[in-house]
């Protein structure tokens, strides 16, 4: 899968080598989720559509990093997720979630980390 994101619209093309190839378009219906993560106690906006529901966690976004992707799973009010930066690093979330806002702690496993706050 090759393709862009604008605003909560993803499209492209894909292809299986020597077999078939085709477009895609996505659309995320979820809410708009703004805030920032820290590092260095400086913070990072986050911009992201994200549906948080009891059934999990899903959405995609971008931030001064590049364009990621969300995916992770809720136990009551705590939500843990990966946010998966395209063709690179993965960055786990942790946090409590109070109905439009999660703030928490995050970590780039065996590197670093710090806090996160976002909100709807």
């Amino acid at each position: 899968y090759k393709g862009k994101m604008e605003g909560n619209h993803i499209s492209g093309g894909w292809e299986i080598p020597g077999n078939c190839s085709g477009k895609y378009q996505l659309r995320l219906d979820a809410p708009r989720w703004t805030g920032a993560f820290w590092q260095n106690n400086q913070p990072t906006q986050m911009v992201l559509d994200m549906a948080v529901t009891p059934q999990g966690v899903s959405g995609y976004g971008s931030d001064e990093v590049g364009c990621f992707t969300i995916a992770g799973e809720t136990h009551g009010n705590m939500v843990n997720f990966i946010k998966q930066y395209w063709g690179a690093h993965a960055v786990h979330y942790s946090g409590q979630w109070h109905g439009q806002q999660i703030e928490g702690e995050w970590k780039i496993p065996g590197n670093c980390g710090g806090h996160f706050k976002l909100h709807y």
